[in-house]
């Protein structure tokens, strides 16, 4: 129940038949590698018995408009077709599209892989600010773990250097952790 309601769907709204809608994307055989950033398709959507809920569509397995999809249920219609501009990361890129009727079943996911080789965006800096106590003036309040998770977040985050252009770190552990000094951490991250 918790998950159809996440999805916007009711008890009531699903259908005792089992019928999917189509989804159909063109080129049919997209190009396999592009130095364009954006990737144009034409997606066409329909069902035959129901109406339209929501188109989804997936790079690398991120949904590009959400949980909640592209969705139809304004528009109360049995057929959609557009142009869609989505994005592509650096590298190889799995793109999927599918759609959902009013029923709350499933297209079967259009798939397909394009590598993108052109230029890629400058990685983002990454700041850390990492604060953790564990060790208190009254021991009532001694914490086991506190100090050492900030630590290893501090370690885990400076070991995906491949991943940022330049890593900052701010660990603030234990006695260092004043008042003084958890405001002035604002600085280290304006």
């Amino acid at each position: 129940l918790k998950r159809l309601k996440l999805m916007g769907f009711t008890e009531e709204k699903l259908s005792s038949e089992f019928h999917i809608p189509a989804v159909e994307i063109s080129p049919s055989s997209p190009p396999v590698s592009t130095a364009n950033r954006n990737l144009r398709l034409h997606v066409r959507a329909r069902d035959t018995q129901q109406l339209l809920d929501r188109l989804n569509v997936y790079v690398n397995d991120v949904p590009v408009y959400g949980i909640g999809g592209l969705t139809f249920r304004e528009r109360a219609t049995s057929a959609w077709e557009q142009d869609l501009d989505i994005e592509l990361g650096g590298g190889r890129n799995k793109v999927q599209v599918s759609v959902l009727n009013s029923g709350g079943a499933e297209s079967l996911k259009q798939t397909f892989e394009i590598t993108y080789t052109g230029p890629t965006k400058p990685k983002a800096d990454l700041y850390v600010l990492a604060i953790g106590v564990s060790r208190y003036r009254d021991r009532a309040y001694t914490l086991k773990y506190a100090a050492k998770d900030a630590a290893d977040l501090v370690k885990f985050w400076e070991g995906k250097k491949d991943r940022f252009g330049t890593i900052h770190v701010l660990p603030i552990l234990d006695q260092d952790a004043t008042k003084e000094k958890i405001l002035a951490a604002k600085r280290f991250l304006s």
